[in-house]
């Protein structure tokens, strides 16, 4: 088993959970974020996770529309050294596999924080 993640470090990964689903919502009118939810509704599937702007799809989709809105209004964060945008590939695969195996708010903090390391 994994030793406990520092509180510091559980406030910083919900921070990050916080900083994109506000992104995702600023975002859910955008005509790319539109166009990748009509794409994955079309595609079918299990739904088992939200993407923002209504409707449930399959965890690997909503992954790909929330991903889509947390980038598109080019507020999300950026991590100099590696030319990367993090949050927008960590959280929303985080929120949706956390939601398709209904798992606590702490197991999806622990799967951010591993994203980001």
């Amino acid at each position: 088993m994994a030793a406990p993640a520092p509180d510091d470090a559980l406030a910083a990964a919900a921070g990050r959970v916080a900083d994109c689903l506000a992104l995702c919502l600023a975002a859910r009118g955008r005509f790319e974020v539109n166009a990748v939810r009509e794409y994955v509704r079309e595609m079918g599937g299990v739904p088992v996770a939200a993407a923002v702007g209504g409707g449930r799809v399959p965890a690997v989709s909503a992954a790909l529309v929330n991903g889509t809105a947390a980038h598109a209004l080019g507020l999300d964060d950026f991590h100099a050294p590696t030319n990367m945008h993090p949050m927008v590939a960590v959280v929303p695969a985080a929120l949706a596999a956390a939601e398709a195996a209904t798992a606590p708010g702490a197991a999806l903090l622990r799967a951010v924080l591993v994203g980001y390391e």
